[in-house]
């Protein structure tokens, strides 16, 4: 039986390289190339980034002057529209003033003759009605202007006592309508009409008359107003002018006076500039103190000589 018996045996293996035979490490990379190759792709990178900056910067210029073109065509456009607005303004005010002034005069010639017409351009037009003088003998009686709705057919008023209905002193001196006498008592008037107990162009007219009459005073007004400011401002420069003068005088006057007292010719005034005299006495001053210098020195080594002696003689004793 033991010469029949088989023995079997079961190898087994597993997949990989045995630990008996390792297998070799794949070959290194070049460092080299690898190194050239990335500094190839960053200077790429590098001129890419800087050329796409380059363009936004140029976009952004170029948006940029865009924009200020459209603003100043904007501006220029608003500077106009204002500009011709201004203009119509202009000419619609001065064509109305125009109609206003030509409507006043029309209604001031149909109302007064032209030998009665005011002339003056600072005070408004004022109506006066002649008054109507008796043959007999004696003052005339002023005529009233207007009158009040309870006035009666004669123009006196009714409900008011003779003292009312009489005019004032000043119009009866200068034989004038009064208003105090017409019952206008409330009635709205200018200030030289109100003053001279006048009949006013401005109270009867309407409301484009006073427009006018005011301003053709403030024009008057505005005119008078810049002619002060013009002389204020040359008198002004004139006194600037004269307090500069002034003061280069003076000034001149003590340069002067300071050189006279250096030079030693005592106070006064003098000419402009050093004369001969004045040139001539300068060497004189010079040459004294060089004397007085002298002397002084010789002084003082005389005095030297003095003192040497003195000890001299002591020690020779």
């Amino acid at each position: 039986m033991s010469g029949n018996h088989t023995q079997t045996t079961t190898t087994t293996s597993t997949a990989g390289p045995s630990r008996s035979c390792p297998t070799p490490p794949p070959p290194p990379a070049n460092p080299i190339g690898q190194e050239s190759k990335d500094l190839e792709d960053d200077e790429d990178e590098i001129l890419r980034r800087a050329q796409e900056k380059v363009r936004r910067m140029e976009e952004k210029k170029a948006a940029a002057v865009a924009k200020q073109k459209a603003e100043e065509e904007v501006a220029r456009k608003v500077a106009e529209e204002a500009w011709r607005q201004k203009e119509a303004a202009a000419r619609e005010m001065e064509e109305r003033r125009r109609l206003l002034a030509d409507a006043a005069t029309a209604r001031s010639q149909r109302g007064t003759s032209p030998s009665e017409m005011s002339v003056s351009p600072r005070r408004p037009d004022v109506e006066l009605r002649r008054v109507a003088k008796s043959k007999g003998k004696g003052k005339a009686k002023a005529q009233p202007v207007g009158g009040d709705p309870d006035d009666g057919n004669d123009g006196n008023d009714d409900n008011d006592n003779d003292e009312h209905r009489a005019p004032c002193e000043q119009c009866r001196n200068k034989k004038l309508p009064c208003q105090m006498q017409a019952g206008k008592r409330s009635s709205i008037i200018c200030k030289p009409c109100h003053n001279a107990k006048v009949r006013c162009s401005y109270s009867e007219g309407g409301s484009s008359e006073r427009i006018t009459v005011m301003e053709s005073q403030m024009g008057q007004e505005l005119a008078d107003l810049r002619a002060l400011r013009e002389a204020h401002s040359k008198s002004q420069q004139y006194l600037h002018q004269l307090l500069r003068r002034q003061e280069n005088d003076h000034a001149w006057l003590i340069s002067m006076e300071t050189r006279m007292a250096m030079m030693g010719m005592g106070e006064g005034l003098a000419m402009a500039g050093p004369s001969r005299r004045t040139t001539k006495r300068q060497r004189p001053l010079k040459r004294s103190r060089i004397v007085e210098e002298s002397e002084e020195g010789e002084e003082e080594e005389e005095d030297r000589e003095v003192e040497e002696k003195e000890e001299t003689v002591p020690t020779e004793a």
